[in-house]
């Protein structure tokens, strides 16, 4: 016997019908597909390595990369995918201008840095700014003090104060490579939007005391690389950059809570350990006083290469500032299929209030074979990983020579830059592909049925 439905229970299965379409579309840790690449900008020659990109309060974004020794930025609207003809940066009396990095304040003003030869043939720190979204720079500005300028300064990261009343401040940190060999960190600091900025060397962390059972004798540390910067909405600044030495390499830690006046002591977040090897971390923040770090493990030269230890993607986390740390977290595959040796990209869409919610994204070119770009996501802080998909959409099997990707937030999307040679084999040049957004809560309705 059928019965007439009832205006109840036609009520009760359109709520539950409501809740079910808005139920998560993929499950937690699967992996987002990536959009459409887009070339960045056309050239006759291969950029330098490390184009970087920003994002603006409205959602356009700025490129910037080195080519030929020029620095070159490239602006997009919001929602568009074609990227304007590039406008040089540099001034006609630069040398050897390369691995430049870019931000944008709320106000839209961005800002860039770069290593610049120009002073007496020495590595220099030089500024420039845009108050037109990109389309015109100001004068090249050194901001190492004369003083400082005998050691080469390099790769210089850039970071914004994002609080309130603070879109003048801007914070620069890059390393020190005197003649001797040993590197160390440097900060400068501008609070008038780059016309003056201050300079000072960060305390290095003591070598180990040595020899000692990991060392029977004391390595020599010869180069500092990957380094890392972000300002949380409190102000509070964090740093990262991994140290390489003649036996190991180790990821340090610090922050500072006054504009950098002051930093807390550097501190390891991997052990001395001269088989596994941590190295190439990236930075980035989730809710205030959330920090993730992911890095790279492998085995060094010399030691078992345990089939599930040789190449690894790892992920650190902080819910205090940096303050304690949670174990590592195996972010996908126990084992890569090949080398990583370049830098990470890391973004995190920060969900709730918690740290489970929130959705990481890690991306990497591999090595030594063709270089070709992955990317690996978690939608639960961590916990579970989809499995490693490809950012690009080249033609054929594979994307060839695709390398230094950087990952960027903007509105809840993750967007990727890289270099990339699938055009003209002998050549790279800067594309950008977006993450399509995935519904990732459901809500849910009170269903009250009288």
């Amino acid at each position: 016997m059928l019965h007439k439905p009832t205006v109840q229970s036609i009520l009760k299965k359109a709520l539950w019908l409501l809740a079910a379409l808005l139920l998560p579309l993929q499950a937690a840790g699967a992996a987002a597909p990536w959009g459409a690449n887009h070339v960045v900008a056309l050239t006759d020659s291969t950029i330098e390595d490390r184009p970087r990109m920003a994002a603006g309060p409205g959602g356009e974004m700025v490129a910037v990369f080195s080519l030929e020794y020029d620095i070159y930025a490239t602006a997009r609207n919001a929602g568009a995918s074609v990227w304007a003809n590039p406008v040089k940066i540099t001034d006609p009396s630069r040398s050897l201008a390369i691995l430049p990095d870019v931000a944008i304040g709320s106000t839209g003003i961005v800002y860039t840095v770069w290593t610049d030869k120009r002073t007496s043939f020495n590595n220099d720190i030089y500024f420039s700014r845009s108050t037109d979204a990109g389309v015109t720079w100001s004068a090249n500005v050194d901001i190492i003090p004369t003083l400082n300028r005998d050691p080469n300064q390099v790769e210089p990261t850039i970071a914004l104060d994002p609080r309130p009343g603070y879109g003048n401040v801007i914070y620069v940190a890059y390393f020190e490579n005197p003649a001797s060999g040993q590197m160390f960190v440097d900060f400068s600091k501008s609070t008038d939007g780059g016309g003056t900025w201050t300079f000072q060397r960060l305390a290095y962390p003591a070598p180990p005391v040595c020899p000692n059972v990991i060392y029977p004798t004391c390595p020599t540390i010869y180069k500092i690389g990957s380094l890392g910067l972000a300002v949380d909405a409190q102000g509070r600044i964090y740093l990262i950059f991994d140290e390489v030495g003649s036996e190991d390499t180790r990821i340090f830690f610090t922050t500072s809570n006054d504009g950098g006046q002051s930093w807390e002591e550097m501190i390891p977040l991997t052990p001395l350990d001269t088989c596994r090897v941590a190295h190439n971390p990236a930075l980035a923040l989730g809710n205030t006083g959330v920090v993730y770090v992911a890095y790279v493990q492998t085995n060094h030269t010399g030691c078992d290469n345990n089939a599930t230890e040789k190449i690894q993607l790892k992920l650190l986390r902080s819910a205090n500032e940096g303050q304690n740390w949670g174990n590592p977290v195996l972010a996908g595959l126990s084992n890569q299929p090949k080398d990583i040796l370049q830098n990470l990209g890391l973004a995190v869409l920060a969900h709730g209030f918690g740290v489970t919610d929130d959705e990481i994204v890690i991306a990497w070119s591999d090595y030594p074979a063709k270089f070709q770009l992955y990317s690996i996501q978690s939608k639960n802080g961590g916990t579970n990983w989809g499995s490693p998909v490809k950012i690009s959409d080249a033609a054929g099997a594979e994307n060839i020579n695709a390398d230094f990707p950087e990952l960027v937030t903007s509105n809840g999307v993750v967007n990727a830059i890289w270099r990339d040679a699938r055009q003209n084999s002998s050549l790279r040049i800067p594309y950008t592909a977006a993450m399509a957004p995935s519904l990732s809560y459901g809500v849910f309705l009170p269903i009250v049925i009288r």
